[in-house]
């Protein structure tokens, strides 16, 4: 049995220490740069709203599932996103910069991906997959 502080600490570790890590580099850093480098007439439309609060309880599903071994489940949120941003983008242009903000998109998936695998490792002990 794992100690219930390992999965506290594994927990906002993905949480947390995620969103301060992604964040910053999301919004200070990528989004900045699609707009620079493909520059549209009028304000470049970005997504705005609640990505922030998306990616910290998707960071912590991600722990979550990985902890208890449901991996599957990974995949079924993962697919879920996509469906929702292909029906999301099939409505815009078809454009440079549509396939910049899909880039940003999938940093920021891998990024939290990697931050709730990282929050398992924490709370399990070691890899998770390496059982």
């Amino acid at each position: 049995m794992t100690p219930y502080w390992h999965v506290v600490y594994g927990i906002a570790f993905s949480i947390f220490v995620g969103h301060i890590v992604t964040w910053p580099l999301v919004e200070r850093l990528l989004w900045p740069s699609v707009g620079k480098k493909f520059p549209s007439p009028g304000t470049f439309f970005r997504p705005r709203g609640l990505t922030w609060a998306t990616g910290m309880v998707e960071r912590f599903l991600y722990t979550a599932a990985l902890y208890w071994g449901g991996y599957q489940w990974v995949g079924v949120w993962l697919g879920i996103k996509v469906i929702a941003r292909w029906q999301a983008t099939e409505k815009e242009e078809k454009s440079r910069r549509k396939a910049g903000s899909l880039d940003v998109w999938l940093i920021g998936n891998a990024l939290s991906l990697a931050f709730g695998f990282g929050g398992a490792w924490i709370a399990v002990g070691h890899a998770p997959l390496l059982k």
